[in-house]
């Protein structure tokens, strides 16, 4: 996890430029996005940083647009 850092929902949707709505009917949806965890005895949903962001990547490899 060395140079990770770990995302809150709000968070996660700042950085893909997207409401929470939109969140959660069509990117949390997708079978390919990281999966969120919880810390021992917390209700906060993390994502990692890291793998949001390579997820990025690989829609951004898939889906160009000639």
């Amino acid at each position: 996890m060395e140079n990770d850092k770990l995302l809150k929902i709000k968070e996660v949707c700042n950085l893909l430029n997207v409401s929470t709505r939109k969140f959660y009917e069509d990117i949390k949806t997708d079978k390919t996005f990281p999966q969120s965890f919880r810390l021992a005895n917390t209700k906060t949903k993390l994502y990692s940083q890291k793998e949001i962001r390579e997820w990025i990547n690989l829609q951004m490899q898939n889906n160009r647009v000639s």
